[in-house]
C-alpha cells in the first residue's frame, strides 16, 4: 500500500511549487505557526551548488519569496496550502491530492 502522504503528496507540492507561488502555512518545530509565500521556480530561485544540496526526505527547502532567503518545513508540519491571496486547499492531508 501506498502512504498517501509520503510518497505522492511530496511529490505533487514540488511540481506545483516548481511552477508557481504557493503559501505554506506550517508550524515550526517550537510550535509557532508560519506563513510562508514560496516557491521552487528555476526563474525565481538563485544558483545553488549541488554539492551543498542535502537530502531528507520529510524536510523541504524552498525559496521564500518575500524574504529572498532558502527556508524549510516538514511535510508532517504543513497546516494549509493555498495560492496566496485564495483558499484552495484544505487542512486535510488526504485532500492535498488536488494538487
Amino acid at each position: 500500500m501506498i502512504d498517501l502522504f509520503k510518497e505522492i503528496i511530496p511529490e505533487k507540492l514540488v511540481e506545483r511549487l516548481q511552477k508557481e507561488v504557493i503559501q505554506v502555512t506550517f508550524n515550526k518545530v517550537n510550535g509557532e505557526e508560519r506563513i510562508m509565500d514560496c516557491t521552487l521556480q528555476e526563474s525565481v530561485i538563485p544558483k545553488t551548488d549541488p554539492k551543498n544540496k542535502k537530502n531528507h526526505d520529510e524536510v523541504l527547502p524552498v525559496w521564500d519569496v518575500n524574504k529572498n532567503e532558502w527556508r524549510s518545513f516538514r511535510f508532517d508540519s504543513v497546516t494549509n496550502l493555498k495560492k496566496p491571496g485564495t483558499r484552495v486547499f484544505t487542512k486535510k492531508p488526504t485532500d492535498w491530492g488536488v494538487l
